[in-house]
């Protein structure tokens, strides 16, 4: 499940913070920038929320690992989906 969350989060964390993680030149152009978030929004982030979403229906409860109660998942998860 936490992969999952990395999966999602990765393209997103580094158009962010593009020098952090060796992309500083790449993408300090406003205009790659753009393009990089609107894959993002148009592909990439859809498809990993939606993976999600299987995840939880098939976990038959309400927490991501289909268990009684929250676990690390559910703490690392909800914060970062907020941030969207």
């Amino acid at each position: 499940i936490l992969d999952q969350e990395n999966d999602l989060f990765t393209g997103l964390t580094v158009s962010k913070y593009p020098a952090r993680y060796g992309f500083g030149e790449l993408l300090e152009n406003e205009s790659n920038t753009k393009t990089v978030r609107q894959a993002l929004a148009t592909d990439t982030l859809p498809r990993h929320l939606a993976n999600l979403e299987r995840l939880l229906t098939s976990g038959g409860t309400s927490w991501m690992a289909g268990t009684s109660g929250p676990t690390v998942a559910d703490f690392v998860l909800v914060p970062r989906l907020e941030w969207l």
